[in-house]
């Protein structure tokens, strides 16, 4: 496994939620700083990835100064234009990142495999990448990856051509592929009202935006 000394973390948070926005009242609910059992959905990213790497990037683009308690928030470089994706916040944050190594979760799963960071170094040793996604089932994970910080121009031109589809880009940098078989699937995510609720453990009508 990369050295933590050669691995930065990236919390991917700088999606709009869509699919929160029934749950807002006052103001639209800032996915990342929705809470289950008491922690905001950041905090329990950037716990997971706490083990593995020596600083962690969030990925924001609202709510900086909430966001900044957790780690080094990146905006989305506005060249690339507003709204643009998680390829966007991707190009960002290698632009800037410190380290060789960038692994990278979305901020809205809970329950990521503990072998994922060994998985995808290992994918992406054996088939000699500078890329590696996560696979369960015949479901792509490409927000779990492992990212060298030399693919920054890549991707940076990607989005910039207008190209947003992550899966697009991952192909054509040749990534290779950690797999977990069927039935091993820990990469569900809490985005919707009764995801959220049941991460919870409410019913759905009981789903609040608590902390956004």
């Amino acid at each position: 496994m990369i050295p933590s000394s050669e691995l930065a973390g990236l919390v991917l948070s700088g999606g709009r939620g869509s699919r929160l926005q029934s749950l807002a009242v006052h103001e639209p609910v800032e996915k990342g700083l929705v809470c289950i059992h008491g922690r905001p959905l950041v905090a329990h990213a950037c716990a997971y990835l706490a083990p593995w790497v020596s600083c962690t990037l969030i990925s924001a683009n609202r709510h900086l100064d909430r966001y900044a308690a957790y780690g080094r928030v990146v905006t989305d470089d506005p060249a690339l234009g507003a709204d643009q994706g998680p390829l966007a916040g991707l190009a960002s944050a290698l632009a800037v990142a410190p380290l060789p190594w960038v692994l990278v979760v979305p901020v809205d799963s809970l329950a990521l495999p503990a072998d994922l960071p060994v998985r995808l170094w290992q994918a992406a040793q054996q088939a000699g990448a500078r890329l590696a996604y996560a696979r369960s089932g015949a479901d792509d994970h490409p927000l779990c990856a492992l990212v060298h910080r030399d693919l920054a121009g890549s991707v940076y031109s990607q989005v910039a051509q207008g190209q947003r589809r992550v899966r697009s880009w991952f192909q054509s940098q040749g990534a290779a592929v950690a797999v977990y078989p069927d039935g091993q699937d820990r990469f569900l995510n809490v985005n919707t009202p009764q995801a959220l609720a049941e991460a919870n453990g409410q019913a759905p009508h009981q789903a609040q935006a608590a902390g956004a």
